[in-house]
């Protein structure tokens, strides 16, 4: 299609105007580092940073929507990508030490346990990321700290493009591609509830793999098995490339395999029961059989999960939740549902309310995938005509399986489990949502209001054109701002930003090294435990220390009159994080300003450290004497 020239001029200006205001951000947001605890990443990034992204993403919105030229396009393409990349990456790019004060603390005491040969990486359910950070630590000379930063952004860069690259193998039609890479950079799969996709959290990264997995999957499918170059029995590139990405995506998290197993198996349940419903050239029949990859994987998981009790524990927890749910044994529908609205009605939020702010886009996407899915289910997606068709009934059935299996992790304690599912489900669907689009004028064709839509449209002429183009870039711009502004954890959705600065780390060290041996500790929520994990390691700080790792939460939910709840001396630390946590994201729900001011005039507490960003008080308890006597 031709292009007329000052159409063309505006698709260039606008991709220059992207990439110079995309250089600004960078630039701003490098001469902005950290020099603290934030509560809040947004906040306290500076508009200087904030209106060239706003500017670069809406210029490359544009740009990429209107070119016609492969050079204008894939260049309006990188420049939105590298405004959502540099929203991930802020983290990096401002400074932060570290970022994940829960389990990637841990995570990163693991690190320093398997360089240290504390632990051999064999003994882990999921040592993936650990030793894929260790391999950028030792390639770019980086700390464990920040390796372990940059290996996080990769995946979440993986998940970005393949979505699109597989959005490609199916279709090959630009304007799809167009929405894949937009729906890729809205980060769909992460919800924020039990899941930590900005820090180290295997579970989480295993999420962020699965475009890769359905793109190996699509390419395998796609080359036909009737190709006399290649023949049906013989091993080719891409079945070996597929095999040995099921195999890495055993040991970067064997319980997320799961998911993928069951869109495999039931894939799987197709081409062999077919046989006997489809005719024999049917694409579904004519594809290669996953049949080997998917026994193979089943195997591998199988196995490497046995070995490792965790695993079990783990099955057998979801098993014990959902018989007591079946027969009454008092487990509930959705427990941390149930427990964080409940924590959210104390402070006047509702679920609507955060429904609009976490879960939004997603729900479009996931009406696009079932309308696909009913589509499919009732006949008007032909599988049976093009290769595409026939992964596209893949993926949409595998997605109908997928979304009950899920749902029976939604029971007692066990369903923040769900949540993590749902990331999966949500990598599936951004995909099928995408490709959803591509089938809307077929379905729209097959109804009498849909075909008369379809002709207003066309009456519009080169109105029709503009209206498409603004409406494009409206949409495009408000769900990827939607989606980046949940991309970390904020006061926005009623939780606290997880910087771990220096002088936290630093401040914790020194109160640790200077702990009374056989005083415990006591703890506001289960921070101080995993800076134990970060700083010594897991195996030493749970064992070597002399220091408990077994910390009981303050009784009561106060922090008056501390003494007169314990028998014996405790300690009590905590940092900005936490005290800003209570204070702001969870808007004193817990403790308030009068609780911390209350430690510093008790009788019998005694504050023995303040680093900044630490403060260490010692409790003397009613039945002992101070442990400093």
């Amino acid at each position: 299609m031709s292009t007329s020239p000052p159409a063309r001029r505006r698709t260039l200006l606008a991709l220059a105007v992207g990439f110079c205001a995309l250089g600004v951000a960078l630039l701003a947001a490098h001469w902005a580092p950290t020099t603290g605890y934030e509560i809040s990443l947004y906040g306290a990034t500076p508009l200087t940073v904030w209106i060239p992204l706003g500017v670069a993403l809406v210029a490359s919105a544009y740009a990429a929507v209107t070119a016609r030229s492969t050079w204008a396009w894939a260049g309006g393409v990188v420049g939105a990508g590298g405004a959502a990349l540099t929203v991930c990456a802020l983290p990096i790019i401002r400074g932060y030490y570290f970022y994940g004060t829960a389990d990637a603390l841990t995570h990163l005491g693991w690190v320093k346990d398997i360089v240290f040969g504390v632990l051999d990486p064999a003994q882990m359910l999921y040592p993936g990321m650990h030793v894929y950070s260790i391999f950028i630590s030792r390639v770019t000379d980086l700390p464990f700290h920040r390796s372990m930063l940059f290996a996080v952004l990769s995946f979440v860069v993986m998940s970005a493009v393949f979505v699109p690259l597989t959005v490609w193998i199916l279709t090959q039609r630009r304007w799809l591609v167009t929405a894949g890479v937009f729906a890729g950079l809205c980060y769909l799969s992460i919800n924020q509830v039990s899941t930590h996709y900005m820090s180290t959290h295997p579970f989480s990264q295993s999420t962020q793999m699965f475009p890769l997995a359905l793109y190996t999957m699509a390419l395998y499918l796609v080359s036909r098995r009737d190709d006399a170059a290649v023949g049906e029995r013989r091993l080719t590139a891409i079945g070996g490339a597929f095999a040995l990405f099921l195999i890495g995506a055993v040991f970067y998290h064997p319980e997320h395999a799961v998911n993928l197993l069951v869109v495999l198996g039931f894939a799987v349940v197709i081409q062999i029961g077919g046989r006997w419903v489809l005719q024999p050239d049917h694409r579904l029949l004519t594809q290669r059989s996953l049949l080997p990859h998917t026994v193979g994987f089943a195997l591998l998981a199988g196995g490497w999960t046995i070995l490792h009790s965790r695993g079990d524990r783990t099955l057998n927890v979801v098993l014990s939740e959902v018989r007591d749910f079946l027969f009454g044994g008092g487990s509930s529908v959705g427990g941390v549902v149930q427990q964080r609205g409940g924590a959210l009605s104390a402070i006047g939020v509702s679920y609507f309310d955060v429904f609009l702010r976490m879960f939004l886009v997603m729900g479009v996407f996931a009406a696009l995938s079932g309308i696909l899915i009913l589509a499919a289910g009732v006949g008007r997606v032909r599988a049976g005509r093009s290769d595409t068709g026939a992964v596209v009934t893949h993926l949409a059935l595998g997605l109908a399986v997928l979304v009950p299996a899920s749902l029976a992790l939604f029971v007692g304690n066990v369903s923040k489990l769900f949540f993590r599912n749902l990331g999966s489900i949500m990598m599936v669907s951004t995909i099928v949502g995408v490709l959803a689009l591509g089938y809307l004028p077929i379905l729209l064709r097959g109804s009498v209001r849909g075909r008369s839509i379809v002709r207003r449209l066309r009456d519009l002429g080169p109105t029709a054109s503009s209206i498409r183009t603004a409406l494009a870039v409206v949409v495009v711009v408000a769900l990827m701002t939607h989606s980046l502004a949940i991309m970390f954890k904020d006061p926005y959705i009623y939780r606290p930003n997880r910087q771990v600065t220096e002088q936290a780390m630093g401040g914790y060290e020194s109160f640790f090294e200077h702990q009374v041996e056989g005083v415990d500790d006591v703890r506001l929520r289960a921070t101080d435990r995993r800076y134990l994990h970060a700083i010594y390691g897991v195996e030493e700080g749970s064992q070597g220390t002399g220091l408990s790792g077994d910390w009981e939460s303050v009784p009561n939910d106060t922090l008056v009159q501390l003494p007169s709840k314990y028998n014996e001396s405790r300690y009590l630390a905590f940092t900005e994080f936490d005290r800003l946590r209570e204070l702001i994201a969870y808007q004193q729900v817990r403790y308030d300003e009068s609780d911390f001011a209350a430690l510093d005039r008790q009788v019998g507490v005694s504050r023995v450290h303040d680093s900044g960003e630490v403060r260490g008080y010692l409790i003397n308890g009613s039945g002992n004497e101070s442990a400093t006597g």
